[in-house]
Parts: C-alpha cells; sequence; structure tokens
C-alpha cells in the first residue's frame, strides 16, 4: 500500500504554520483523517458562494484566492493572494456556516490534503492539546493575513496601495 504523502509532501505539512507546535504523533493523527486531493493547473478548487467544505493545506504546487465581480457587465477578477506548500485555505468553514467568500484557483498541478469540517472538528474536540494548538495556530495565521492587507491600506483615504 502507498503512503498518503511521499516524504516531501509530508515535509511541506509539518513545516506547515498549521502544525507548528505538534508532535509527529499528532500530525499522523490529522493525516489519518484527511485525504490527498489533486488539481491540474488551472482549476476551481473552491467556488465563491458554494457551502463550506473544510480546511486544504498545499501539499505541492500554488492556489491564487481571488473574487469575481462585474462592473458595468464587465467580469473582473481581483487577485487576493497566492498560497504555495505548507499554506493554509478553507479554514473559516470550520467556524463559518455561511457561502465560500471567495475563488480557490490552480496556478499550477497542486496537491492538497483536505481535512473535511466534520473530521476537522471531531479531532480538535477529541484531542484537547492537538486542538488548542490547531486553533492558536489558525488565529495566528489569520491575524497575520489581516495585518499584511492593513499595510496595503493608506490610513488617510483608506484606499488599497499598489
Amino acid at each position: 500500500m502507498r503512503p498518503l504523502l511521499e516524504k516531501a509532501q509530508r515535509v511541506a505539512v509539518e513545516n506547515s504554520p498549521l502544525c507548528a507546535g505538534l508532535t509527529p504523533a499528532e500530525i499522523e493523527e490529522v493525516l489519518v483523517r484527511a485525504r490527498l486531493v489533486e488539481y491540474a493547473a488551472d482549476r476551481l478548487v473552491l467556488a465563491e458562494g458554494q457551502p463550506p467544505s473544510g480546511l486544504h493545506v498545499v501539499v505541492e504546487g500554488l492556489v491564487e484566492v481571488r473574487l469575481v465581480r462585474a462592473d458595468e457587465g464587465v467580469l473582473a477578477t481581483i487577485p487576493l493572494g497566492q498560497i504555495g506548500a505548507g499554506g493554509v485555505f478553507g479554514e473559516y468553514s470550520s467556524w463559518d456556516p455561511r457561502p465560500v467568500s471567495a475563488n480557490v484557483v490552480t496556478l499550477t498541478p497542486t496537491r492538497l490534503l483536505f481535512l473535511p469540517i466534520r473530521d476537522f472538528l471531531q479531532l480538535i474536540d477529541e484531542r484537547d492539546r492537538l486542538g488548542k494548538i490547531i486553533l492558536g495556530n489558525l488565529l495566528r495565521m489569520l491575524i497575520h493575513r489581516l495585518r499584511l492587507k492593513t499595510a496595503q491600506v493608506d490610513p488617510f483615504t483608506l484606499v488599497e496601495l499598489g
């Protein structure tokens, strides 16, 4: 039987900010509940407006988070950021039952570790230490993203810089 992840892929997950502070055994507990999903380049992983599904860790490849908006009948794509190996998306879905808030599209062939909401919530509920660490890591990641966005806004005009 082939292991879920090859060595290089496992290293990407182990080095993910999501897993910071977890023991190898705790990381294994996460891995056994997750599944590996593969996408070709230019494929939609999450669609704005769809029901939330779970947490994704980029094992290999690159994805872009983007919004698509219509302005006077013309569709415009607004890139929000890119996420590479070790990065996480879909984290809102575990706490917010509202539909997905942005599209996530693969920019390269991509492998993702997918942890469905139910399995994620069960894991953090059953494993107190692991749950506290993962929730703390998710909070730090969200704060980091917010600070990056805040730094991109001119405080006097509230207009995005760049």
